[in-house]
């Protein structure tokens, strides 16, 4: 039987595809990925069988630019009538990049499914939800905003951030000192620049700890006033095993992306979040806010983070690390493709 998972944009939509597509090419599926509008370039995600195709946001830009990224959207969906023969069922991992084939899979009448990652579901999740569309769902409090059937599967975790070292062998494998306090800073798959250039500024203020900043796309400019590697930061464009990463953290401070709280969550890492503050509908926030109000993580909108609110968080990890950590692996479930298989295959008359 034939799959295709749609998908697009940043590592936070392609990295669960992936995960999703792995689990099912284990149990004699054969998957295709359609990538919509890839920003990250080449994926770190050799053997896969992948098509790439441009479109952008119809919401977004003056007047011209939504009207040609709404014809665009409209090529794909005549696309997709060709792109998906043959295909038994399609899955669409949420964004704008999920919509046109989405909807030529609707309309040829094969089995469709959304995963939502965010707490907050986006439009084109709450499009398809209307018309009965099954949709995974990472956060419980999902479900009040879908109209459809869902299903509580958690968001995949993709196999390079699993990896689990000791965390001497962790930070000897990144080259860095075993007595320091490690935090470690996530501004999500593409880095975030005015994020890791406030906390390199205020990492002068907390000499006791080692930062490890992932910089993203933006590593050339934020090494060249920075350095790449001093005396208590070391920064990194991109690392193909984030989970050798997470073994050397003590802590983190990160963006508030369903994919990094679902890694942290596996690891049991005590985590400071603080939101991407444009994101559609603030759900960065939204999804800090489920954690924090679970006592499984930290909260710190952006425009507040400053040397007084980091140490105060930092105080506070620094005495209830273990419990904090504890409770953010307990709040998630780590099996979501598993999950998603079984739910599929039960669909499909498969068991």
């Amino acid at each position: 039987m034939k799959g295709v998972i749609l998908t697009g944009g940043t590592g936070g939509h392609i990295f669960p595809a992936i995960a999703i597509g792995r689990v099912f090419e284990k149990s004699g599926y054969q998957i295709e990925y359609i990538i919509v509008g890839n920003k990250m370039g080449k994926l770190p995600a050799p053997g896969i069988t992948t098509r790439y195709y441009s479109a952008n946001s119809p919401l977004s830009g003056n007047i011209l630019k939504r009207l040609w990224h709404a014809i665009q959207l409209f090529i794909l969906l005549i696309k997709g009538f060709f792109i998906l023969k043959h295909t038994d069922f399609v899955i669409g991992t949420g964004s704008f990049a999920s919509f046109s084939i989405l909807l030529a899979a609707r309309l040829k009448g094969i089995k469709t499914y959304m995963l939502e990652q965010n707490s907050i579901p986006g439009r084109v999740t709450r499009f398809f939800s209307k018309r009965k569309t099954k949709t995974f769902i990472s956060f419980p409090d999902s479900e009040s905003y879908l109209q459809g059937p869902s299903v509580f599967s958690g968001n995949p975790i993709r196999e390079e951030a699993k990896t689990t070292l000791c965390k001497k062998d962790a930070k000897k494998s990144l080259g860095i000192r075993t007595h320091d306090k490690v935090i470690l800073v996530l501004g999500g798959s593409l880095g975030a620049y005015r994020f890791a250039e406030k906390i390199l500024k205020l990492s002068i203020k907390f000499p006791t700890f080692f930062f490890i900043v992932q910089t993203g796309r933006h590593h050339k400019n934020l090494s060249s006033v920075f350095g790449e590697r001093r005396e208590n930061h070391y920064l990194i464009p991109f690392h193909p095993k984030p989970g050798i990463l997470y073994s050397a953290a003590d802590y983190i401070i990160a963006r508030a992306g369903a994919g990094t709280i679902y890694e942290l969550s596996y690891h049991k890492k005590p985590v400071i979040f603080v939101p991407f503050p444009y994101a559609q509908d603030n759900h960065q926030y939204y999804n800090a806010l489920y954690v924090k109000e679970h006592g499984a993580g930290l909260l710190i909108n952006e425009g507040e983070l400053n040397e007084k609110t980091l140490k105060e968080a930092l105080d506070t990890l620094e005495q209830h690390a273990p419990s904090i950590g504890k409770k953010l692996g307990e709040l998630f479930p780590h099996n979501a493709e598993d999950i998603i298989l079984k739910e599929i295959e039960h669909d499909l008359g498969k068991v």
